[in-house]
């Protein structure tokens, strides 16, 4: 091999590593971004065009942390990033951290992280052919929550209490999605269950809802999560 030959060899190697190197550090503070973010603590909630800003590409990494026990205080704002970023690919992860993850009496962090699953499935049901908003909109039936067969408890609620609580946080997950479908759903639970002892637990969610899902149409995400209305 000639020297100038070697010499360009060198060279082309060279930028190849330096490519490699300017990726490397292109992407790192991208991942920084997400543990910053997610590790933050935020008195008036979590706000939305921080979580929104993360972007699709946070997703695998999202769901890495939310896969992790040692990541159990943050689960609930892995949770909340990932419906503010609104990527459809962590509805079965989120469901399956709603239903199969957990089993017996959950700790405080967790019994939030759970609680806060329909929110973000609601954030994640903008369409009405989506399988979040289908989940959701069959959560609003306690039958629903029966059949699924939930093996978490918390320490404060029966059995029974928690499905319905689960009836209540599906009521207002499907008012974030903000689309006429689901105030359509709403509007007839709210016709279905006149005179019902269900009815007079949940009535006052299901008008919550139905205001909260015009507010986001009108206004989008980040004014209403925000309180900028």
């Amino acid at each position: 091999m000639t020297p100038i030959a070697r010499t360009n060899r060198i060279g082309m190697w060279g930028m190849l590593l330096s490519c490699t190197l300017l990726s490397s550090l292109a992407a790192a503070p991208a991942r920084a971004d997400v543990y910053q973010v997610v590790r933050g603590t935020y008195y008036h909630g979590l706000p939305y065009e921080l979580g929104h800003s993360l972007g699709p590409k946070a997703v695998p990494t999202l769901l890495e942390l939310l896969a992790k026990p040692e990541e159990r205080e943050h689960w609930a704002n892995i949770i909340t990033v990932l419906g503010m970023i609104g990527d459809d690919r962590a509805t079965e992860s989120l469901v399956e951290f709603l239903e199969r993850r957990f089993e017996g009496k959950v700790d405080p962090a967790t019994y939030r992280a759970l609680l806060e699953v329909p929110t973000s499935l609601g954030l994640l049901a903008r369409d009405p052919s989506s399988r979040a908003f289908a989940y959701l909109r069959e959560g609003t039936s306690l039958e629903a929550w029966k059949d699924r067969r939930l093996s978490w408890a918390s320490a404060s609620l029966e059995r029974e209490k928690r499905d319905l609580l689960m009836v209540r946080r599906s009521i207002t997950g499907l008012g974030f999605s903000g689309t006429e479908a689901a105030r359509e759903h709403l509007r007839g639970l709210q016709s279905s269950l006149e005179d019902t002892s269900l009815a007079r637990v949940v009535q006052h969610d299901v008008s919550e809802a139905i205001e909260m899902s015009e507010r986001v149409e009108e206004l989008g995400y980040e004014r209403v999560l925000n309180g900028d209305y």
